[in-house]
C-alpha cells in the first residue's frame, strides 16, 4: 500500500497554550530544559481538532499514522498508577482532563 500525506497540522506551544508559559515550547533554568508532558497531550487534542476542518482531509478513516516533532531528546515521568489511568480513558472527555486529575 503506497502511503501519502493527507493534510499537515500545527500547534505553536507559545502562541496556542499560553497557560504552561512556555517560552519556544520549553521552560528553561539554566542547564535545565523542560516542558510539560500534559500540554503535549493537550497538543495533540488541537492536532486532531485541526484536522477535522483542514482542507483537503478526508476523515480520520483515512490515516494510518501520524507524525510528530518535538523534542529531540527526552525523558518523560509519570506518576505510579499510569498504566490504569490509562485503562480508565473514555471517549467524549478531553485526553488534558483525564490525564491531569
Amino acid at each position: 500500500q503506497e502511503l501519502h500525506t493527507v493534510a499537515e497540522v500545527a500547534v505553536n506551544f507559545d502562541d496556542e497554550l499560553p497557560a504552561y508559559g512556555t517560552s519556544g515550547g520549553c521552560h528553561r533554568n539554566g542547564n535545565r530544559v523542560t516542558a510539560p508532558v500534559i500540554m503535549w497531550v493537550e497538543s495533540v487534542e488541537k492536532v486532531l481538532d485541526k484536522l477535522k476542518t483542514a482542507p483537503g482531509f478526508p476523515g480520520f478513516g483515512a490515516i494510518a499514522a501520524i507524525g510528530t516533532s518535538a523534542q529531540q531528546h527526552a525523558t518523560v515521568y509519570w506518576a505510579t498508577g499510569a498504566e490504569q489511568t490509562l485503562k480508565e480513558l473514555t471517549v467524549g472527555r478531553p485526553l488534558v482532563q483525564q490525564l491531569s486529575e
